[in-house]
């Protein structure tokens, strides 16, 4: 089937921007998360997934990516829902800490698995 000029998968116009849980700042976690989610014909994400590595940072990686744009997927010039996208999130702190006023060494951070979180519905 050919490809037509007005065909195009989802973009990214404003990208999720997280805020760091103050929680898992004050005690130094960081972590990584999955966010598995879909994009309507508007662009908005709905029935949002999280699977992260550490359950702290699973409602944020929701929140964050519920309030990004996307461009729709186009098939034939015509706006089309797309399923099972995957955005990545990392949670890690800055060398200097604002929030706590201490040093946080970067390069000790490695993510471990990512785990299912628990389904809390974003709004």
């Amino acid at each position: 089937m050919p490809a037509y000029a007005q065909d195009r998968d989802v973009e990214v116009l404003a990208p999720p921007v997280p805020e760091f849980p103050r929680d898992a700042a004050a005690r130094g976690v960081q972590g990584q998360c999955y966010v598995r989610f879909s994009v309507d014909a508007e662009g908005y994400a709905f029935d949002l997934r999280a699977s992260c590595t550490e359950p702290i940072f699973c409602n944020e990686a929701k929140l964050a990516v519920s309030r990004a744009r996307f461009s729709p997927k186009l098939i034939g010039g015509v706006p089309t829902i797309r399923s099972n996208i995957v955005y990545p999130i990392d949670f890690i702190l800055s060398e200097w800490n604002w929030l706590l006023f201490k040093f946080v060494p970067v390069e000790a951070y490695e993510p471990g698995p990512t785990e299912p979180c628990d389904e809390i519905a974003v709004s």
